[in-house]
C-alpha cells in the first residue's frame, strides 16, 4: 500500500540517514532524499525509490556570498519549494 506522505531525510548518504530512507520505502513512503552530491551513495538510494535532490548549508553559504548560515528551519523555509511540491 502506497502512503500519500511524503518525508524529506537529510544526511541520506550516511548510516543513520541511509538506514531511515530504506525503512520508509519499505513501508510504502515517498522519500525525498537530501544530498550533497552525486555519488554511488545516492545513485543507490535512487535505485531504492527514493527522490535524490542535491542541495545543502554549503550551496546556501555560497548563494549568499559567504555570510553567516541560516538556521536549519530558516534554510528548509527559504527552499521549501524546492523540497515539496
Amino acid at each position: 500500500m502506497k502512503s500519500e506522505r511524503k518525508f524529506l531525510v537529510t544526511g541520506p548518504t550516511g548510516a543513520t540517514g541511509g538506514e531511515t530512507v530504506e525503512q520508509l520505502l519499505e513501508k510504502g513512503h515517498a522519500v525525498r532524499a537530501l544530498a550533497h552530491r552525486e555519488d554511488e551513495r545516492s545513485e543507490r538510494l535512487s535505485k531504492l525509490g527514493a527522490e535524490v535532490v542535491f542541495s545543502g548549508m554549503n550551496n546556501y553559504v555560497q548563494e549568499i556570498g559567504g555570510r553567516p548560515p541560516m538556521t536549519v528551519e530558516q534554510f528548509v523555509e527559504k527552499h521549501r519549494s524546492e523540497f515539496w511540491e
